[in-house]
This record gives C-alpha cells, sequence and structure tokens, in this order.
C-alpha cells in the first residue's frame, strides 16, 4: 500500500473511533441490559475520570472493565439476582414472622421496627424483580 492510502485508512479509523466514543459516551445506559449495561456505566465513569484528569480513578476502572470484559455473563448475572431475589424473600418472611410475635406481645416500637423492615424488603424485592424481568426481556 502507498502512504497515501495508509494515511487515509489512518484518518478514517481515527474518525471511525471518534465518533463511536462519542456514540458510546451519550449512549443511555438504562437502555442496555446485563453486560453490556455494565461496560456502559464503567465506560461513562471512565470519560469522566478522563475529563477531571483523575488517573488513578481511570486506572481502577480501566481494571474493572476488563474484569467485565473478561469475565461478565448475562447468565450468571441472572442467577445472581435470582439468589438475592430467594433471600430477600426469606427476609420477608422472616419479618413477617418476627412482626406476628411482636403484635402477640402487644410491643408497639418492635411492631413499627418490623413493618419498616418489611416495607423495605418489599421494594427490594420489586427492585429485583424488575431487574430480572429487565435481564429476561428480549428486547437489546
Amino acid at each position: 500500500m502507498s502512504i497515501k492510502i495508509l494515511k487515509q485508512v489512518q484518518f478514517t479509523t481515527l474518525a471511525l473511533l471518534a465518533v463511536s466514543s462519542f456514540a458510546v459516551g451519550n449512549e443511555n445506559c438504562a437502555e442496555l441490559k446485563g453486560c453490556a449495561e455494565k461496560s456502559c456505566q464503567v465506560e461513562k465513569q471512565i470519560a469522566l475520570a478522563e475529563k477531571n484528569g483523575n488517573s488513578h480513578k481511570i486506572d481502577g476502572l480501566n481494571k474493572a472493565l476488563a474484569e467485565i470484559t473478561a469475565h461478565c455473563s448475562d447468565d450468571k448475572i441472572i442467577s445472581d439476582i435470582e439468589d438475592d431475589l430467594s433471600k430477600a424473600n426469606d427476609e420477608l418472611k422472616e419479618h413477617q414472622e418476627e412482626l406476628k410475635e411482636a403484635q402477640a406481645e402487644e410491643k408497639s416500637d418492635k411492631i413499627e421496627k418490623y413493618n419498616k423492615k418489611i416495607k423495605e424488603d418489599e421494594a427490594e424485592i420489586s427492585a429485583l424483580k424488575e431487574k430480572l424481568s429487565k435481564m429476561n426481556s428480549e428486547t437489546k
């Protein structure tokens, strides 16, 4: 190849990289799911760290991105969410039993405490179900 063609290829490659970097920076990570979403979030943090000149953070984020690239799988994420959902359901049942005991003993402070924990458990379960639904959806 001639030098002129090599320079054109080089320029085109740089232009494509610039455009793709711009697109990644403006991409809405929430529209993605699983490993793609994780990578997108880390890439956004890297861009922000670069903008702020935070080289230590950039190094750490690049390591995190490499780990995601090397080891992340959507099946593993789904499995982790399912495990978290199971644990959250177990905690909910435990707190419901503790609430019944507190009600039987008429301990208003404990009743209030367990009602609050139950609401937190229900919110966590709802969020986990939403994540799982997103992961299992066929879109993107």
